[in-house]
C-alpha cells in the first residue's frame, strides 16, 4: 500500500495552498498509491519514490508493547514478516493467523511550491510503515503495533507535521470499538522528528464489549483502519486505509473453556494439523478420505469428500443434535461395513468429523468411516476440541467458521 505524494505542471485545484503576493502556493500532499511524482519540464518520475521495499526488523520497543504484542509461534509476526508477504500490501493485509494479521503502507510525503502555474519539488520523504494487528481469547480486545522506519529525507520536508493514527470503528447495528488499556493515537509531530527516532513503534489497543451483540455468543464486528495525513496550510489528500476486519464473541462453549471471551480475524481459515507420526491410523483414513474418496466406504458414486487445504473447507457445527445425528450415521455404516469392530475393541472413526457441517449424511454419502484403535481415535478428538477451543471456531447457526485438516508427517 503506497502513499505517493503528487506535483503536477499546475497546482492541484483541491488542495487550498497557502498564497502571496508572487503568485508562490505551497502544498504538502498525500496522494494514492500509482501516482509518479514529476518535476515540471521532465517526464521521468522521480525514481527514489519508486524503490523496493526494503525489509525492516521489529520495533525497539517491544517491552512497552500490549500484552498480545508479546507472543511466539503461528501468532507472532514481525514487520519484516508482514513485508515479505505480497498481500500485505493490498486490500485486508496478510493473515498469518486468526490471532495475528497486518497491513504494510509505503509514505511518501512531498513539499510541492508553485509559483503561478509552475510548480516544483522542495521537500520529500520516504518511509514504511507496518501495522502488525493482535487477536486475543480470554478478553474481547485487539491490539496493534504500528512500526515505522527507512526513513529519507530531502530538502525542506523536516518541520511539517505528520499524524498517523489506527482506528477501530463498530460496523452497523454493533456496540462501539473503543481505546483499551492507555494505547490509542493520534501521534503527531514534524517529519523531521520521526525520521530522527529511526525505527520506532506506536501502540493502540481497542475493546469491544457484547452490546448488540448477535445471538447468545453475543458476536460483533469491527473494522481496524490506518489513517495518514500532514498538517498545515497547504496540506491535502489524507490517507484512510484499507480496513481490516474483526470478530469478537462470547460463545459460551468457549467461554466456558480456558479460551474464554475473545477476537479474531474472520476472513483467515486455518488448518487443523494432525500428525502422522502421533495418530498414523486417522492420519491415514483422512489422506484416503480427502485424495482417494473411491477408496473408503460407503460405496457412492462420483464422492467428493471436503477439507483438503486448497479444496472446500469444513465447517463447524456446535449443536449437540446435530452431532448426534452425524454420529448415528456413521456408526450405522461401520456396523454395515466392518459388523465385527466392536468386538475387536475398536473405534468408529469418521470423516468429516461429526462436529461438522459435513459430517455423515445418507443422502449426500460424502464422507468415510473406518475403524481405529481407540487411542488413536480419541487422541485426534481431543486435538479437535482444543483447536476448536484455542482458535475460536465457532459453530452457531449464526457462524459455522471453515477450517482446514492438514496431514503432517
Amino acid at each position: 500500500m503506497a502513499l505517493l505524494a503528487v506535483a503536477t505542471a499546475a497546482a492541484p485545484a483541491h488542495a487550498a495552498g497557502s498564497d502571496d503576493a508572487s503568485g508562490r502556493r505551497d502544498y504538502v500532499l498525500l496522494a494514492p498509491a500509482h501516482v509518479p511524482l514529476t518535476e515540471p519540464g521532465h517526464e521521468q518520475p522521480l525514481d527514489r519514490l519508486l524503490r523496493d521495499i526494503r525489509s525492516i526488523p521489529p520495533g525497539p520497543n517491544e517491552n512497552h508493547a500490549p500484552r498480545a504484542a508479546r507472543r511466539s509461534g503461528q501468532d507472532e509476526l514481525a514487520a519484516y514478516e508482514c513485508r515479505e508477504q505480497d498481500s500485505a500490501f493490498h486490500d485486508q493485509g496478510y493473515g498469518k493467523s486468526r490471532f495475528v494479521t497486518c497491513q504494510a503502507f509505503e509514505l511518501h510525503p512531498a513539499h510541492v511550491t508553485c509559483w503561478w502555474i509552475f510548480c516544483s519539488v522542495t521537500g520529500s520523504a520516504d518511509a514504511e510503515m507496518t501495522d502488525v494487528q493482535y487477536g486475543h481469547n480470554v478478553r474481547r480486545e485487539v491490539d496493534v503495533v504500528q512500526v515505522f522506519g527507512n526513513w529519507r529525507l530531502e530538502g525542506d520536508i523536516a518541520e511539517v507535521p505528520l499524524s498517523v493514527n489506527v482506528t477501530c470503528t463498530a460496523r452497523p447495528g454493533f456496540g462501539p470499538c473503543v481505546v483499551d488499556s492507555g494505547f490509542g493515537g493520534p501521534y503527531v509531530q514534524p517529519i523531521g522528528q520521526w525520521a530522527a527516532e529511526g525505527l520506532t513503534s506506536r501502540y493502540y489497543s481497542f475493546r469491544q464489549d457484547g452490546a448488540g451483540g448477535l445471538g447468545t455468543a453475543l458476536i460483533s464486528y469491527a473494522d481496524l483502519a490506518a489513517h495518514v495525513s500532514v498538517i498545515g496550510e497547504g496540506a491535502a489528500n489524507p490517507y484512510d486505509g484499507p480496513n481490516s476486519g474483526i470478530r469478537c464473541d462470547s460463545a459460551t462453549y468457549i467461554v466456558n473453556t480456558a479460551a474464554g471471551e475473545g477476537c479474531i480475524f474472520p476472513w483467515v481459515t486455518e488448518s487443523l494439523h494432525i500428525s502422522h507420526a502421533d495418530y498414523p491410523e486417522s492420519a491415514d483414513h483422512i489422506i484416503t478420505a480427502q485424495y482417494h474418496p473411491d477408496q473408503t466406504v460407503p460405496d457412492a458414486p462420483n464422492k467428493n469428500i471436503p477439507g483438503a487445504p486448497g479444496a472446500a473447507p469444513l465447517h463447524r457445527v456446535a449443536d449437540d443434535a446435530a452431532i448426534d445425528a452425524h454420529r448415528k450415521v456413521s456408526v450405522a455404516a461401520c456396523e454395515k461395513y466392518f459388523p465385527n469392530y466392536a468386538h475387536e475393541g475398536l473405534d468408529c472413526d469418521e470423516y468429516p468429523f461429526a462436529s461438522t457441517l459435513e459430517g455423515a449424511d445418507d443422502n449426500l454419502k460424502n464422507y468415510s468411516v473406518e475403524p481405529i484403535h481407540d487411542w488413536d481415535n480419541r487422541g485426534v478428538g481431543g486435538k479437535l476440541s482444543a483447536f476448536y477451543q484455542n482458535r475460536r471456531i465457532l459453530g452457531s447457526d449464526l457462524t459455522n467458521d471453515p477450517f482446514y485438516v492438514q496431514v503432517d508427517p
